[in-house]
């Protein structure tokens, strides 16, 4: 996590030792469990990383070292999990390469620019494959709906194609 390192830090910090060699490999051990003694704090810590990655100005920089409570346990990280150890269910490079099969149908790809998630290299290289679409970089936002601009350019995108 070149941009991110301390929050990253703070996200392996609440593994067990052991463990830290290989994170992604550990939490999706966590993440798929059916121990929720094991499984639900894994998928507290993932979406609190995730969400704190995914903003533009996060409150927080880093994780706090207790984990985050709640009654119910996010389902994201989980599904994230199951799809992260099955590859995707795609070969490397699919989704792009495929591209061009959408041809005129139309689309329009919001993309914040300083998007860690999905950074907006992918968005750019998804946009030049398809023919029907059209990328709208959000200047100051990240990933998150709730980033000025963001939740205004999915409307407006979503009220032209309703249109078409």
């Amino acid at each position: 996590m070149a941009l991110r390192p301390d929050l990253y830090d703070s996200f392996v910090a609440a593994l067990p030792e052991a463990e830290r060699a290989d994170p992604l490999a550990a939490y999706i051990a966590h993440l798929t469990s059916g121990d929720p003694a094991r499984r639900d704090p894994a998928a507290r810590r993932w979406f609190a990383f995730e969400r704190t990655l995914s903003e533009f100005a996060p409150a927080a920089t880093i994780l706090s070292e207790t984990p985050p409570e709640g009654d119910r346990v996010p389902p994201t990280p989980i599904i994230e999990a199951h799809y992260i150890a099955n590859h995707f269910f795609m070969k490397p490079d699919e989704l792009l390469d495929g591209a061009t099969r959408l041809g005129s149908i139309p689309g329009i790809i919001v993309q914040g620019r300083y998007d860690l998630l999905c950074p907006p290299r992918a968005a750019f290289e998804l946009a030049k494959r398809w023919p029907g679409s059209r990328l709208e970089i959000v200047p100051a936002a990240g990933h998150a709906m709730t980033d000025p601009g963001v939740f205004d350019a999915v409307k407006r995108a979503i009220d032209k194609l309703a249109k078409t």
